[in-house]
């Protein structure tokens, strides 16, 4: 089952992905107030964060598996709540940050700490295995 769902969130991620590279004119059409590249955008940062999540393990016998669990749920809650920071940082829901270069930094700064923490994680998990630390 949990080879499953990594694997269904990691397609629902690449499928995000795919829609914003190559549809963008697409992404422009609303559904009420919000552009549909907002939703799109989010959920691809959501099947990231999914993906992650179901990819580390869930061993909690070390004191590195319960800081990995307690990363992975943090970050599985920022990105829930992405969308919501990206919108209170613009100040609109199409993320447009016009006469707001330090909200912009900021977003940027949150956005790529979502991005590239569990490639981080990974490293280090990677690193630790091959040392073999308190297998």
């Amino acid at each position: 089952m949990k080879k499953a769902k990594i694997i269904i969130s990691g397609l629902l991620f690449v499928f995000a992905i795919i829609l914003l590279a190559f549809f963008p004119e697409s992404m422009m059409d609303s559904v009420g107030k919000v552009p549909l590249g907002t939703f799109i955008a989010w959920f691809a940062v959501l099947f990231y964060a999914m993906f992650w999540y179901y990819f580390f393990p869930e061993r909690m016998d070390s004191k590195f598996f319960r800081i990995l669990k307690r990363l992975k749920n943090t970050h599985f809650i920022l990105a829930i709540l992405w969308g919501f920071f990206s919108a209170l940082l613009a100040g609109n829901w199409q993320f447009s940050f016009q006469n707001r270069q330090i909200q912009f930094k900021f977003w940027i700064i949150f956005t790529g700490f979502l991005v590239v923490t569990p490639l981080l994680v990974l490293v280090i998990f990677g690193i630790r295995r091959l040392i073999c630390i308190d297998k």
